[in-house]
């Protein structure tokens, strides 16, 4: 029920436990989960990756990767695997690695462009890269232009990206034949993020909306308009019930995905850059853009709500 998601929720939520994960010296750009939870990796513009071990008494720094020249702009893992993951960059590289290799990257490609996100698919045989130009699918052969964010659905067999006219761009994969445009804001779509059941994705825009969208009948069936400044980031829970996201409002709003209805508000530092729940627990890691009041780095927070995890 819906009403007991959003009570429990607020249960949790009065006594959340957050940890700060200090390491990197400038804005982090991207954080992500591994499959199964156990670690994240956190990029950054001070040129760094690092890998953290999360677990329920403490977190640690494991791993400080370097390779990449200038500012690492996203991290992404393999789907298939818990110890493979990548990296992109304004040096214009994708970078492969496995934390088994310690600290030696397996593969470095060169790419076109001054590289600035990017999305793995599904089944793991496929990576996106975004520049400040267009995106090419690694292994796909593929070259699109006028991409910000961009992602696979669940089932793999569509290819979704977000534009700076407010468009999201639908394609068959792997074919990458155009099949549908939407109208999804009035300006900038920043940013995507898919549902874990397959049914829904959201979509957040310059326009201070995240709207939710049906992937069957691809129509809209709720916005969220808590925030006030564009929306730069967004990710739904492990199990579908709520979407956290983020922008310029140093606040994270979490709110339950079918009714809208806000459930919590986590306070930031700063701008988000990067929000990712965990994959199977009530666990929200979150990047911020650059230094406090109190002119710290900016950091990466892992916030637990205790009674759902």
């Amino acid at each position: 029920m819906v009403t007991s998601a959003v009570s429990r929720f607020r249960a949790g939520a009065d006594k959340t436990e957050s940890r700060e994960l200090r390491a990197h010296t400038e804005r982090i750009k991207s954080a992500a989960w591994n499959k199964e939870g156990r670690k994240l990796a956190s990029c950054s513009a001070d040129k760094s990756v690092r890998i953290w071990s999360i677990d329920r008494s403490q977190s640690r720094d494991v791993l400080e990767l370097r390779g990449h020249t200038r500012a690492v702009s996203c991290v992404a893992w393999d789907p298939e695997h818990s110890d493979k993951f990548a990296s992109t960059s304004t040096d214009s590289t994708l970078r492969l690695w496995d934390v088994r290799s310690y600290r030696s990257e397996t593969h470095v490609v060169q790419t076109k462009g001054e590289n600035i996100n990017m999305s793995w698919s599904s089944d793991g045989a496929c990576i996106a890269v975004g520049n400040k130009a267009r995106s090419t699918a690694r292994n796909c052969g593929a070259s699109l232009k006028w991409a910000n964010q961009f992602g696979w659905n669940f089932a793999g067999d569509l290819f979704f990206i977000t534009t700076g006219t407010g468009r999201v761009k639908i394609f068959e994969y792997p074919s990458l034949k155009e099949v549908h445009t939407l109208f999804a804001h009035t300006s900038n779509a920043y940013c995507i993020d898919f549902e874990p059941s397959g049914r829904y994705f959201a979509t957040g825009g310059a326009d201070a909306i995240v709207a939710l969208w049906d992937v069957e009948t691809l129509t809209s069936v709720q916005t969220y308009t808590q925030l006030d400044w564009p929306i730069r980031a967004l990710s739904f829970s492990f199990d579908g019930e709520f979407v956290a996201f983020g922008s310029e409002d140093t606040v994270i709003e979490i709110v339950h995905t079918e009714t809208a209805e806000r459930v919590h508000t986590l306070k930031t530092n700063a701008a988000v850059n990067s929000i990712a729940w965990h994959p199977s627990k009530c666990i929200l890691a979150f990047a911020t853009d650059a230094a406090d009041h109190h002119s710290r780095p900016a950091s990466l927070q892992v916030v637990s709500f205790p009674r759902w995890t």
